[in-house]
């Protein structure tokens, strides 16, 4: 039986590629199934306005967390060589403290002066976490593309399992105890600290203190990505989270939490299995263009034609489906959640299939498209907010216009992402 299961593993589909997406993805999926699979419990030990505390909380990290290494990891699987591609994640590991310790003193003497000011102020007694974060998705990520790098998936996978049951576990417990919002930023610091001791140890020689010339020299080096990707990569997480904090600042913490709980029973999901998707993708299409650059266009439209069919037209059908099922699920306050859900999957799907393979922009040193279209989503999805705003719509139909306006930015995603290897 053992010899017949390796047999069917090595014939997947895709080969080496299929494989390794899938052992990433287990692990990605699993921990993720962790928190879908809680949130029935979490969502009667939290209210809504709690949720929207997270909800503000994740995505301020996940903008500030976009500066924080000016994307060195990001060319950490370009280098022939093992030492240039360890001097650049010491140079991500590097900035990132540097990056941390800055906004912890930003936010000691001006934090309650600027939360307020953005109006979220349900934020403020938790400054301390934002800086944490912060660092720690940085570190995280940075060691995860070494691990891309070396081939270390199981390791990968290993970690994000880890990654949910810290999570769910910690918010669980202190759910019961009513520590409230505290509880569910407690889960997330503790749950994304889970899994970097363990990437660390897979790096050889991590902290023993680099050449000060040869890391210069690596930073000149590869100086497009912070030329392009920090920038790109901001405008793009902010493009990405506006929709949460808009959400915050227009509507208040309920809708918040509402729209977060769309991103963590549907969303998140699909986005971690595309993130293992895109790690891999990366380390193959590098390979490609080293190799045989002109069987780029082919690869990239077979990648994307698997992934519609695997997951765009199924989470169609889930979102509309699990939509109508979230009074009874989550708890009859969460329903329009579950609305929310059913205007967003059309989003989901599209962002599952094209987003992934953005990678080819980095390998192919496309930078600067993937600034065109992260400003062009970022235009669109303003303009619907606006008109949102002004046409009086209701959390419900503002997510809708998201939905549009998103959905429409991913497939020119495509088109882009084509033209950049043709």
């Amino acid at each position: 039986m053992k010899r017949l299961a390796s047999r069917l593993w090595r014939r997947l589909p895709g080969g080496a590629f299929a494989r390794n997406v899938l052992v990433i993805a287990g692990g990605s999926t699993l921990g993720q199934l962790l928190a879908v699979a809680a949130s029935p419990l979490l969502t009667r030990l939290y209210a809504p306005e709690q949720f929207g505390v997270l909800g503000v909380y994740m995505a301020s990290i996940a903008l500030l967390s976009g500066l924080a290494t000016l994307r060195y990891e990001l060319a950490i699987p370009l280098p022939k060589d093992d030492a240039t591609a360890k001097r650049l994640l010491q140079l991500a590991l590097g900035l990132s403290l540097g990056f941390a310790l800055t906004l912890a003193l930003v936010l000691l003497w001006f934090g309650g002066t600027l939360l307020g000011w953005l109006g979220w102020d349900e934020l403020i007694p938790y400054t301390a976490f934002l800086p944490l974060g912060t660092f720690l998705i940085a570190s995280y990520q940075s060691l995860t593309y070494w691990a891309v790098r070396s081939g270390q998936y199981r390791a990968i996978a290993t970690t994000k399992l880890w990654q949910g049951v810290g999570n769910v576990a910690t918010q669980i417990a202190l759910g019961l105890v009513g520590a409230g919002a505290l509880g569910l930023l407690a889960g997330d610091a503790v749950g994304r600290s889970a899994g970097i001791t363990r990437l660390a140890r897979g790096v050889p020689g991590l902290f023993r203190l680099p050449d000060v010339r040869a890391l210069l020299d690596t930073a000149r080096r590869y100086r497009k990505f912070p030329i392009w990707s920090t920038g790109s990569t901001f405008i793009n997480r902010f493009g990405l989270q506006l929709p949460q904090l808009f959400m915050a600042t227009a509507f208040g913490p309920r809708e918040a939490g509402w729209y977060l709980l769309t991103q963590r029973v549907l969303g998140t999901p699909t986005s971690l299995v595309g993130q293992a998707v895109a790690q891999v993708f990366l380390n193959r299409i590098a390979e490609i263009r080293r190799e045989q650059p002109q069987r780029a266009p082919a690869f990239y439209l077979g990648i994307v034609g698997r992934m519609a069919l695997v997951g765009g037209l199924p989470i169609l059908v889930l979102g509309v489906a699990l939509g109508g099922a979230f009074g009874w699920l989550f708890g009859e306050e969460w329903s329009t959640a579950g609305r929310m859900v059913q205007v967003l999957a059309p989003m989901f799907a599209a962002q599952w299939t094209f987003s992934p393979t953005s990678q080819i922009l980095i390998v192919f040193e496309r930078q600067e498209l993937q600034l065109v279209w992260d400003v062009l989503r970022l235009v669109l999805l303003g303009s619907a907010l606006v008109y949102a705003r002004w046409a009086g719509m209701d959390a419900l139909g503002s997510t809708a216009a998201i939905s549009a306006a998103m959905t429409f930015a991913y497939f020119v995603l495509g088109l882009i992402n084509y033209y950049s290897v043709k």
